[in-house]
């Protein structure tokens, strides 16, 4: 009698009570980033499944995207959709943080409705159904509304920061193979990349010397263990986008514009260009559009804005401070030719000074060949050490006292010290026989420099102060200029010397600058 009470009880307390129904959660955040911090995905679904618990709902699927909500074609959210099609239409539940979180455009929004699912919104307190009144179901579509303008106002900001900031010379996006991306305060500058800088120097010096085409770049990458930015084999594509690519010369395209760069540079103007000769299969070097001799070479003393140019009366060219600000004035550029004469004339010195440096010069030639042999062994020896490290370290891992991943992060170091004492032999041994000739063609230029400035169109003296100068500011009637390694010192003495009146206080002609 009791047993047969109790087992009658039980099955009136089972017919009472209500079958748990099932449900989808959806979580979504915008960014990789915020999926590897964790953060919003781990909130999410904790209250979505706080959520369901409270109100006895059973948790079949749990669908997460990674992708803004801004577009359609998110692929959890479409798994999610055809999941949901192939269940009865009164299974068709979704518990979501709330409307911005499934979508923030008109199309999916249109698509879960024509599902027919029950949407729980969980930070709004809703549930929306097809037996929802209309004004709910008007309200919630004014919040897809908001939720899409939101989107579209964000996009828009984040274009507009975008532009500004390549208007201001700043790579505005992802830094390319050879650059790294640093953030100082809220702002984001191109760094170069300790590694992959280096690839790219050797990429453009080996494919304008005409010794290595597209595929052998590809093939020396995978020698020398350069890699890409995420770890992957620098493909011949990347070779090509990278030789291409002017950011690297201090020039760069951002939708179809290209502005001056205010980004490190790794090479030339004249490298690079060289390379677009080859690639295009021609001798040219000419610029796409007209160029002026002498910008790209001068910043504003004021405000540190570019010194731009311009035409005037169909013939007259004058160069400004790009911002015109407050301190700015015009310059004619046969005004700007004469302040950048009294420049180069700096360089040029007295007969019995020069005299003198190129006698110290010849003297000093067998210590300098001396100190190159010294630090030619001294590469030499890094060099093979490197080499010993990663064929122990390979013994060590075949007899399993290393782990692979440990080889592999030492074998990257090594191979990076590799490369650059490799690069130091080379640069040493081409220059061992060089090292005169060079100090004696630098002198040599510089004594000359002021007869052959002024014996040039401007487009060649733009080349001869390229060769000299590194950078320039302007201000009224005034050029203050920078003068490149050795030139500065070859100005200061020459500055000196003619104070002097040509001399009494001559330089050493052993002076470091050389001997080294």
């Amino acid at each position: 009698m009791t047993t047969g009470h109790t087992r009658s009880s039980r099955n009136r307390q089972s017919s009472a009570s209500p079958a748990r129904r099932t449900a989808i959660l959806y979580t979504r955040v915008s960014s990789r980033e915020q999926q590897e911090e964790g953060f919003s995905l781990d909130a999410q679904l904790r209250t979505l499944r706080d959520y369901a618990a409270a109100n006895h709902l059973h948790v079949a699927e749990e669908f997460l995207d990674v992708e803004s909500a801004h577009k359609t074609g998110r692929r959890r959210f479409n798994e999610m959709v055809r999941h949901l099609r192939r269940l009865a239409p009164a299974k068709r539940l979704i518990i979501v943080e709330k409307t911005d979180r499934l979508y923030r455009n008109i199309k999916d929004w249109v698509t879960i409705d024509e599902v027919g699912a029950e949407v729980h919104l969980v930070r709004e307190g809703a549930v929306l159904s097809t037996d929802s009144r209309s004004a709910e179901k008007f309200m919630h579509g004014i919040k897809v509304l908001m939720a899409k303008n939101y989107s579209e106002n964000l996009s828009e900001e984040v274009r507009k920061g975008m532009n500004e900031k390549a208007e201001q010379g700043y790579w505005p996006t992802r830094a390319p193979l050879g650059y790294l991306n640093e953030r100082v305060g809220k702002r984001s500058y191109l760094v170069p990349d300790p590694t992959r800088a280096l690839f790219v120097k050797d990429v453009y010096r080996l494919y304008a010397a005409g010794t290595h085409s597209i595929d052998d770049l590809a093939s020396y990458a995978d020698e020398k263990g350069y890699r890409g930015q995420r770890g992957g084999h620098i493909s011949k594509s990347v070779v090509h986008d990278t030789l291409r690519n002017p950011i690297y010369s201090g020039r760069f395209v951002y939708k179809t514009v290209e502005y001056e760069s205010k980004e490190p540079r790794l090479i030339s103007r004249e490298l690079f260009l060289q390379v677009q000769a080859r690639l295009h299969g021609t001798n040219a070097t000419r610029e796409n559009k007209r160029t002026f001799a002498f910008t790209g070479m001068m910043t504003c003393e004021h405000c540190g804005s570019a010194i731009t140019a311009e035409i005037k009366k169909e013939k007259y060219i004058y160069y400004r401070c790009a911002q015109r600000c407050a301190g700015h004035s015009t310059v004619r550029q046969e005004k700007l030719q004469e302040l950048l004469t009294d420049v180069v004339r700096t360089l040029e010195m007295p007969p019995d000074m020069a005299d003198q440096l190129v006698q110290g010069l010849k003297d000093a030639r067998q210590s300098v060949r001396e100190e190159s042999k010294q630090r030619l062994a001294e590469a030499r020896r890094r060099h093979d050490r490197a080499t010993r490290l990663i064929d122990a370290a390979y013994e060590d891992k075949l007899d399993g006292k290393i782990e692979d991943a440990y080889f592999q992060r030492k074998r990257a170091e090594w191979e990076s010290q590799q490369h650059k004492a490799q690069q130091e032999m080379e640069a040493l041994t081409r220059a061992d026989h060089a090292n005169l000739d060079t100090a004696l063609m630098i002198i040599e230029l510089a004594n000359r420099a002021y007869k052959l400035y002024i014996s040039r169109p401007p487009d060649q003296q733009r080349r001869l102060l390229n060769i000299v100068l590194s950078n320039c500011t302007m201000a009224n009637d005034r050029v203050t200029p920078t003068y490149r390694k050795p030139f500065d010192q070859l100005a200061e003495w020459g500055s000196r010397a003619n104070e002097e009146n040509a001399g009494s206080g001559s330089p050493d002609p052993a002076c470091p600058v050389w001997s080294g």
